[in-house]
């Protein structure tokens, strides 16, 4: 293996893509809000079981989207357009689904909404591509160093969507309030519509800055 300093480099950029607002972490937040950690659990189930399953399914056919560039860059605008509705659906969320009761509230998402969300996750497929090309060749063509940062993406990953899960939780009450939970709902939305942005105009955005 290469120097601490690699492994410092690798560490850093999962955990500044995991805890950054995407679209894992703005829904589970947004669900634990309305209806508690306890609802939200089969969601984050299903968001971790399809975060993982992308990334093994990524680095077993590498090699394969090497040769794919085309796939993979309009993936990305399917994928911007998608993250966009949701945010249209997050920012306009009625304010009275707030409530101190969570059984009277409409159902929360599933293990199988954040899981099939994950298939079509560009941030989380470009995440892997990036991880398993550009850092796993920094410590050698061995697939158990794949599978080794496959295993530490999954727990920091983990880690992230459920921090913001609890920040949601911890702030149901706070916006049973109509007003508060309306500018709420347009932050969070207004979030994810950036980063929906970013994913499709990316490297414009960088050439500008």
């Amino acid at each position: 293996m290469d120097s601490i300093s690699e492994y410092i480099i690798v560490l850093s950029y999962m955990i500044f893509l995991s805890f950054s607002p995407g679209p894992n972490n703005i829904l589970c937040s947004v669900n634990s809000t309305k209806y508690g950690i306890r609802k939200t659990l089969p969601l984050l189930g299903g968001v971790i079981s399809g975060f993982f399953l992308v990334g093994f399914t990524t680095s077993l056919t590498i090699e394969f989207f090497k040769e794919q560039q085309d796939i993979v860059e309009n993936m990305k605008y399917i994928c911007g357009l998608y993250l966009l509705y949701l945010s249209y659906l997050i920012a306009t969320d009625d304010p009275e689904n707030y409530k101190e009761s969570v059984d009277n509230l409409e159902s929360s998402l599933k293990f199988k909404d954040g899981f099939l969300l994950q298939l079509i996750n560009g941030k989380i497929i470009f995440y892997y591509i990036i991880l398993m090309t550009t850092y796993a060749s920094r410590f050698g063509t061995d697939y158990s160093i794949k599978f080794s940062l496959l295993v530490a993406a999954t727990i920091v990953g983990f880690s992230a969507t459920s921090s913001w899960m609890l920040i949601g939780s911890l702030l149901r009450k706070f916006l049973s309030d109509s007003r508060k939970a309306k500018i709420t709902n347009y932050i969070l939305g207004t979030l994810l519509a950036i980063v929906a942005v970013d994913l499709v105009f990316h490297d414009e955005i960088m050439e500008v800055m």
